[in-house]
């Protein structure tokens, strides 16, 4: 390793602690700020007449079509990395492509790391992730094959395309 990386690699490192600290630290706060306002306004908030599950379909409706830009992002996002993903099978590209989303959104360890710390049982912490896991794990799946059909559709397209015609 060359001087420059050296001190490239601790840089890089440090603004990773730097920014994992700062977002830890704006969590924590953020979290005291909306406990208090809660606890200011508790009795409000019981009193509104909140929606409750199952929703409305004119409320599902919007749910479904807020759902759409991020699944374009994630799906944009696979299309770049896909060559560089590990392993060659689509199946395993979505998967680790799904896994990796989670664990950047803190779902995956974080998130059951925390609920088991705040003393929820191991399993109530699991179980309580499979709503986030499943759907996430969907996507990356089906964004997979989509990728997967849409490169391959286009090789087999451009073997045609320089493969002599016979007559």
């Amino acid at each position: 390793m060359t001087r420059s990386t050296g001190k490239h690699s601790i840089l890089s490192a440090s603004i990773v602690v730097a920014a994992a600290l700062s977002a830890f630290c704006a969590h924590v706060l953020l979290q005291y700020v909306q406990n208090s306002i809660i606890a200011e306004r508790g009795k409000e908030l019981s009193e509104m007449q909140m929606l409750k599950f199952p929703y409305p379909w004119h409320i599902d409706v919007l749910g479904a079509a807020t759902a759409i830009v991020p699944t374009l992002l994630y799906y944009g996002v696979l299309f770049l990395v896909w060559e560089k993903l590990p392993w060659r099978s689509w199946i395993s590209k979505g998967i680790v492509f799904s896994l990796v989303i989670l664990e950047i959104k803190g779902e995956l360890f974080r998130n059951v790391i925390m609920g088991i710390l705040a003393g929820m049982p191991a399993w109530y912490a699991v179980v309580s992730r499979l709503a986030v896991w499943i759907p996430n794990l969907m996507l990356g799946l089906i964004c997979a094959a989509g990728i997967h059909y849409l490169k391959n559709k286009n090789e087999k397209e451009r073997a045609c395309l320089i493969t002599p015609s016979t007559q």
